[in-house]
């Protein structure tokens, strides 16, 4: 019976492996075929967040972005000269009292010589200027103005009719509705890589352990630093691809106790660590993140984007007892390696010309590739060398608020806080051994939970 029963332990352990690779390969299929539709989506979301939140462009009219891909540079200038302007037709013209007469037509204005000229009138503001969108366009020309007339033709979309208050703002042009991205669209030469730093300074939660010795507990962890590295390339005029990322963030302490002092430990492992003369614990935690995401720009008021991204954290607990000439270890250890897909969100608020206000949101669904271990030495014998592994699916989610302050057209400062919540990890503090054993045992358990907080403060730069 016990051979039996040895030879089908293996069996049950394989199938219940498969059976969990299998739920987790239908699981990401179901995901990704989810990002492959709402992926078409996405832009349209971006670009109509846009179209309501921008400061820049009416809320009536459609965004900058869907605007200038469907109707080019040279068209915008031909309406906004022509029309954009308040008489409504020109038996009207006669009847206002504007100091200004009406708009030099735009083919006159290229014949002179002049489009240079009236690209610049359009996108640079001017608070003390009475042009009809406070843009400087030139107005004018031979002949009286009731010698002009222009029949009333319907704009495609709305120009801010006053002055936007952005003309000593730090974008393209000086005073430009546009957003960022969308100026691209105007000027090709824009840059399209952004290289990005953050400092950030976590701190670790739910950090107790043990206790597995007597003595004196472990402190606290204090919040790490680590830096958040992040690269990325447009590659169309609202879609970057961006890789990120963050680490190694490395949580450590320690303490000793002078004995004698006992230990803790179930019976089978505590006789070497008993009546001991010291006891030093040690206890280091490690996190890193790597992602790869495509991303939607909504000029520069929102971000929604999905890729992948992987975490790698790991902890590691050492009791180390001295009794006599005689020195004796116990250790365990936990690594969880999360592989999967992430689907995030960011939208800014401009409070002024340079500074702008944002949350942000993420989550994603995880492979989490869990090992343990546990391992009792005695000088040179090894007491106790166990380990066990499980693979299961897991969540991560992340939420951050921060303030930007442009500092010029292409660098970008910024600070906030976020949180990093993983609901469910293998975790030394998660162990539990049991009292009762009279024969060294492990099993590893992943249901601990994890939450990272902490502030950040960081610049970007485009080139």
């Amino acid at each position: 019976l016990n051979t039996l029963l040895h030879l089908s332990y293996p069996m049950y352990q394989c199938r219940r492996s498969c059976q969990t690779l299998v739920r987790a390969a239908a699981t990401s299929i179901a995901f990704v075929l989810l990002l492959l539709i709402c992926d078409s989506r996405i832009a349209v979301i971006a670009q109509a967040y846009t179209q309501v939140n921008s400061p820049w462009s009416d809320p009536q009219g459609v965004s900058s972005v869907e605007f200038l891909q469907h109707h080019p540079i040279d068209n915008l200038l031909i309406e906004t000269t022509k029309h954009n302007y308040p008489f409504q037709s020109s038996s009207e013209q006669s009847n206002r009292s504007e100091p200004n007469a009406i708009p030099v037509a735009y083919e006159e204005q290229k014949a002179n010589g002049q489009l240079h000229a009236v690209k610049s009138a359009l996108f640079e503001s001017n608070a003390n200027d009475a042009s009809p969108i406070g843009s400087g366009v030139a107005t004018g020309g031979a002949g009286s103005a009731n010698s002009q007339h222009f029949e009333p033709v319907p704009l495609p979309t709305r120009m801010p009719a006053q002055n936007t208050g952005l003309a000593n703002a730090p974008w393209p042009k000086g005073g430009s509705p546009f957003g960022w991205s969308s100026m691209r669209l105007l000027d090709p030469k824009l840059p399209d890589f952004l290289v990005g730093y953050e400092a950030i300074w976590l701190r670790r939660s739910n950090d107790s352990v043990g206790p597995y010795s007597q003595g004196a507990g472990l402190d606290r962890f204090d919040p790490d630093f680590a830096g958040r590295y992040t690269f990325s390339k447009l590659i169309g005029t609202i879609e970057q691809i961006e890789f990120t990322f963050t680490g190694p963030l490395n949580w450590d302490r320690n303490s000793t106790t002078n004995g004698p002092i006992n230990s803790n430990l179930p019976p089978s492992l505590s006789s070497p660590f008993d009546n001991a003369s010291q006891h030093q614990q040690s206890h280091r935690v490690r996190l890193s993140s790597y992602e790869l995401n495509r991303c939607f720009l909504g000029d520069e008021l929102s971000k929604f984007y999905y890729g992948l991204r992987l975490f790698d954290h790991g902890e590691e607990y050492q009791l180390r007892s001295n009794q006599g000439a005689s020195t004796s270890q116990f250790g365990l250890e936990s690594n969880n390696l999360l592989a999967g897909w992430n689907l995030g969100i960011q939208l800014n608020r401009p409070l002024s010309q340079r500074i702008t206000v944002g949350i942000g949101a993420s989550g994603g669904l995880y492979g989490d590739f869990a090992r343990g271990a546990l391992k009792s030495t005695t000088e040179n014998s090894i007491d106790a060398d166990l380990k066990d592994n499980k693979l299961r699916l897991t969540t991560v989610w992340e939420s951050t608020a921060c303030v930007h302050y442009r500092i010029s057209q292409n660098i970008v400062a910024s600070a906030g806080y976020e949180m990093w919540y993983f609901p469910s990890l293998a975790t030394v503090a998660d162990q539990r051994l049991d009292p009762t054993a009279t024969a060294p045992a492990f099993s590893l358990r992943t249901s601990d939970d994890q939450l990272f907080r902490g502030w950040m403060v960081g610049l970007s730069a485009r080139f």
